[in-house]
């Protein structure tokens, strides 16, 4: 049985998708499985999976009968698993080579059940210029991890990518089936399960920028379920774990701005955008004098005593 499982859910990346699996394959830690799940692409990118399932037995291809999403592809990924540690790649990301090794060392060095590492955005193989940290080794509680996830102090993150987890850990817990923002609506429960969380600060993990992935799609209605995932889990952090209600707050105050920030000036989106807007004033002096904030939301706190339609205005022209 392989100690780690590799799940990586695809769907028309055919540009990419070499890429990421020929970057797991040379991973310098080599026990492991790579579940391949196909999401009935409609390029060559089954095609693709299917000649390198060829070339590297550790690798196997499963595909949806019909198109699913990512949730459905990373849940049928974790109900097939046999390894005791599991991790997530997107079809268009690449993995350091020391990916699996260091994610792992840290896991059984610290006795924890989920280690993450920073992540490094890019936008082509060819030209990625790393820069190295001095790379240090640290153990959060799950409290500590999620409050850094929720006020967005860089990382822990709650991506699902980046991290190794104990496969118990997914006894329980699913990706919300089309939902967008399903992991900000999983991940931080991660967290707590996990009880601690090994960080290293080393960027092993490399997303890529492109113009076709989800994020950098136009908005839509569905996109802006954002503001429902937020609210969700502030009300459920908020009951449970009542410490970390003030950086709940703050993410529903992000996720206000950004529904502004992104949404198109249409009347489809009013309702959603005026939503936004009570919590950005019902949260500003809430959130303004705490010390853990982002600028960028201070700024966006300021800049909201202007009134609903010059904030927006200027939000939407392009704070980021």
């Amino acid at each position: 049985m392989p100690k780690i499982s590799v799940i990586v859910p695809v769907y028309n990346t055919e540009d990419f998708l070499l890429d990421a699996l020929e970057s797991i394959s040379k991973q310098s830690f080599s026990d492991f499985e790579v579940l391949i799940i196909d999401d009935c692409s409609t390029d060559k990118s089954k095609s693709i999976a299917q000649k390198f399932i060829e070339q590297d037995k550790r690798f196997f291809l499963l595909s949806n009968s019909e198109n699913k999403g990512l949730s459905y592809s990373r849940n049928k990924g974790l109900d097939h698993i046999q390894g005791k540690w599991v991790t997530f790649v997107d079809s268009d990301d690449i993995l350091d080579s020391k990916f699996l090794e260091i994610l792992f060392f840290a896991i059984q060095s610290k006795n924890v059940d989920l280690a993450c590492c920073s992540a490094y955005s890019f936008r082509n193989s060819t030209d990625l210029k790393i820069k190295r940290n001095n790379t240090s080794l640290k153990v959060l509680s799950g409290e500590e991890a999620l409050k850094i996830a929720l006020y967005q102090k860089g990382y822990p993150d709650h991506s699902a990518w980046n991290k190794l987890y104990n496969a118990d850990l997914w006894k329980k817990r699913r990706f919300p089936v089309g939902v967008f923002f399903e992991d900000m609506a999983t991940i931080p429960w991660l967290f707590l399960d996990a009880k601690k969380v090994a960080y290293i600060n080393e960027p092993l993990y490399l997303y890529r920028k492109h113009n076709n992935s989800i994020l950098r799609t136009p908005y839509t209605e569905k996109k802006a379920e954002l503001l429902d995932t937020a609210e969700k889990l502030f009300s459920s952090i908020t009951k449970e774990y009542p410490r970390l209600s003030q950086a709940g707050m703050n993410t529903v105050f992000s996720a206000s701005c950004s529904i502004l920030m992104k949404t198109p000036l249409k009347d489809n989106f009013s309702s959603v955008q005026k939503r936004a807007w009570k919590h950005i004033v019902d949260l500003r002096m809430k959130l303004f004098f705490d010390p853990n904030i982002r600028i960028k939301n201070r700024l966006a706190i300021l800049l909201s005593f202007m009134g609903f339609r010059l904030f927006q205005k200027i939000i939407h022209s392009g704070i980021k």
